[in-house]
């Protein structure tokens, strides 16, 4: 088994020209227009990383407080795919329908617990 990330599109896309491909967690969205840090990491005083990306250094704690709390969902939900499947056949990108759950891994499709 190999495992990648991919976007909800090419999932879609990929299955109507039978590959073999399903999705094993739900992934995140991205606004760009409400970008926001969403992930920090933290390392010791004498860690040899001393700034990620970003152009400047800046005080963990600072970054920390600046930070949008994110949590991913835990399962997937096709109720939340077909509506994309919908519109890919509608404009044609896509030549047919078919059942959301057939995307998803059946490790993914319940709530945990």
């Amino acid at each position: 088994m190999t495992v990648a990330y991919t976007d909800i599109t090419t999932l879609i896309t990929a299955h109507t020209k039978n590959v073999r491909m399903q999705a094993l967690a739900p992934g995140s969205i991205f606004n760009a227009a409400e970008a926001k840090l969403t992930t920090a990491i933290l390392v010791p005083k004498d860690a040899p990383v001393r700034s990620g990306p970003r152009s400047r250094r800046e005080n963990a704690p600072d970054v920390v407080a600046r930070s949008t709390r994110f949590i991913d969902a835990e399962y997937l939900d096709p109720a939340l795919i077909a509506p994309v499947i919908g519109v890919l056949v509608k404009y044609g990108i896509i030549d047919r329908a078919f059942p959301a759950s057939e995307l998803i891994s059946p490790y993914a499709l319940s709530r945990p617990g």
